[in-house]
């Protein structure tokens, strides 16, 4: 066996008994290093209501309506620890005009909540005005799990067919991992350009998957075009038309008030 004198204490080291010990102590530091990051990695993994929850918060929400049901249970379930007021109204129709108004008296995009089938179909009332009067809505619906869609399963209802003609955007989310990115375009889209209501439909296995949410907060929506300016010949046509209905005001006007020829 190999040895190392000391001079100053006259001990002699164990060179074999050295090397194990620094062999352990990089085994030790390299498991370390490998469970803090597996930790981190299991840290940054999130159900999809979790990232639903933390994508509203971020984008300002504090107050939002809405009514329980089967297919949103997993999503109050990470409301109820969540820093938002949350106000449950008696009927979805209600909670959708309650959004509606929170929209216009504070200057914020309204959220609502409601589930799948029946629940989804009350909203409509609420969304048709809110599309009319160009309120910013966010509505947020839950749908069946995504290998039942289409197949008449319970509280099942073609949500996003039905709030087509009243809302200004509206969509089905089918992965988990799209639903931050997807959240941001629908409250981008209902605050701006004329303002209306947006529609997300989730399925309830959507809301349970885990995944590495999208931090990315770039808008890449070609379709979706601003007009920042007049158009030149609408606003022609415009005149010509008001031209045109004063001259035929002026010559009503005129004929009553000829006397008739006797």
């Amino acid at each position: 066996m190999w040895g190392i004198s000391s001079p100053a204490d006259g001990q002699v080291w164990d060179s074999d008994k050295v090397c194990q010990e620094r062999n352990k102590e990089m085994k030790s530091k390299s498991r370390t290093s490998a469970d803090s990051a597996a930790s981190t990695d299991k840290s940054s993994i999130k159900t999809g209501a979790q990232i639903i929850v933390d994508t509203l918060i971020e984008q300002g929400v504090d107050t939002m309506f809405g009514y329980t049901g089967g297919v949103v249970l997993p999503l109050f379930d990470r409301l109820y620890d969540a820093p938002i007021n949350f106000i449950i109204p008696r009927h979805e129709q209600g909670g959708c005009h309650m959004a509606d108004g929170y929209a216009r008296a504070s200057g914020k995009v309204g959220v609502v909540v409601a589930t799948s089938g029946p629940g989804a179909c009350n909203l409509v009332t609420g969304l048709a005005t809110a599309m009319m009067d160009s309120v910013p809505v966010v509505a947020l619906t839950g749908q069946v799990r995504t290998e039942l869609i289409g197949n008449d399963a319970f509280q099942e209802a073609d949500t996003t067919g039905i709030t087509r003609p009243v809302t200004k955007y509206n969509c089905i989310v089918k992965d988990a991992s799209d639903l931050a990115r997807i959240i941001r375009e629908a409250f981008y889209i209902a605050s701006t350009g004329r303002p209306g209501p947006v529609l997300i439909d989730i399925p309830v296995d959507v809301e349970v998957n885990k995944c590495t949410p999208d931090t990315s907060t770039k808008m890449k929506l070609p379709g979706y075009k601003i007009q920042t300016g007049a158009n030149a010949r609408q606003i022609s046509l415009a005149a010509k038309i008001k031209h045109s209905s004063r001259c035929s005001m002026s010559e009503a006007a005129l004929s009553a008030q000829t006397p008739p020829k006797s």
